[in-house]
């Protein structure tokens, strides 16, 4: 058997039973316990908490000295690796209604900056729930900075009524086909030409189609992405590193 076998293995012994996951982490957090104590902590049966504790014995991830057990040297980075992959992947099956929209290349965020993020998802008795959440942010944000691939008239006045009636500053990054229809079509013209009046409106031209909606509207981070036009799915997020993420996202599109 190769090491990589090995080491796969011994990640299926881990991820097959929850027991040995509460056993390592019990003992991560209270240090050498007898099996009494982890059968009380875990509410398990004495035959569950002593085979299991043999087989970590056995793997050399758990140690008995004078009738207590504890993790032995390097077992709680294998605790924290475990516990950070199935996080990982529990963020991942919640935002997959996003992230199977979207290239992988271009959202390069960390997955596990997002694991507070909210999603909201078109329904068949809600079709308007994105556009709502977005519409909702931008009237209560006083700074707005976001990169968009595509208009909405609805927003656009949001923006308008943000800007020209109250005093939020916002800057819109769109690329060149974007900020034509802003500047140019029926029913955003009029609007643009407030916004451009207005002291607190920017309108930046991308050199390139923006490949998907990211916001940073105060201190929520939104990110939507769609489908030939379509809203899609939107997630929401207040992560400071996040908020990094998407302005500097944000400045790669306008460059």
């Amino acid at each position: 058997m190769d090491e990589r076998t090995a080491r796969i293995e011994d990640v299926e012994f881990l991820a097959r039973s929850t027991t040995r996951i509460r056993l390592l982490e019990t003992l991560r957090e209270r240090g050498p316990a007898t099996r009494e104590d982890l059968r009380e902590a875990l509410s398990a049966s004495r035959t569950t908490v002593s085979r299991n504790l043999d087989a970590l014995c056995d793997r050399g991830w758990v140690r008995a000295t004078d009738r207590e057990y504890a993790l032995t040297p390097g077992t709680d980075a294998i605790v924290d690796r475990f516990l950070d992959l199935e996080s990982t992947v529990g963020i991942a099956d919640r935002l997959r209604p996003f992230l199977e929209h979207v290239d992988d290349d271009a959202f390069d965020v960390d997955l596990g900056l997002l694991d507070e993020a909210t999603v909201t998802v078109t329904e068949p008795g809600d079709p308007l729930a994105m556009v709502n959440a977005h519409v909702a942010a931008i009237q209560r944000s006083t700074d707005v900075l976001a990169a968009v691939p595509f208009l909405g008239l609805h927003a656009t006045e949001a923006v308008h009524e943000s800007v020209v009636d109250g005093d939020a500053t916002v800057e819109l990054v769109a690329g060149p086909r974007v900020v034509e229809t802003l500047l140019e079509a029926p029913g955003y013209a009029a609007l643009a030409a407030d916004l451009q009046a207005a002291d607190g409106f920017t309108l930046s031209r991308a050199p390139a189609d923006v490949p998907f909606y990211v916001g940073v509207l105060d201190d929520v981070v939104q990110v939507g992405v769609d489908e030939d036009g379509e809203p899609r799915a939107l997630i929401e997020s207040t992560t400071p590193a996040v908020r990094d993420w998407a302005r500097a996202k944000i400045d790669s599109f306008r460059e």
